[in-house]
């Protein structure tokens, strides 16, 4: 599985594995689907397990690990709009 950030947060010396994802939307588009959609419960729960399987064979056991998701949505303005979504951390 391709992880596509790799990060630790000094703070809570957690191991972060970023998802990013991006799509075409509009204004309308992203009050309908918001950022839950973005990633199935299987892709989420594949990625914990990937994330845990490199901090074990890197010996990185020293905190939690937590999934984020940073979305890039593309649209009407000249800008994307990147949103980043924290993860709920598991040990």
């Amino acid at each position: 599985m391709q992880l596509d950030l790799i990060c630790l947060e000094t703070a809570t010396r957690a191991l972060v594995v970023v998802e990013v994802k991006s799509r075409m939307s509009s204004r309308r588009a992203h009050t309908a689907y918001g950022h839950e959609r973005a990633l199935r419960s299987d892709q989420l729960r594949r990625l914990h397990t990937a994330a845990a399987t490199l901090a074990t064979r890197n010996g990185w056991t020293h905190g939690p690990i937590r999934v984020d998701l940073v979305l890039v949505e593309f649209g009407d303005a000249k800008q994307p709009r990147i949103t980043h979504h924290q993860g709920r951390p598991r040990r």
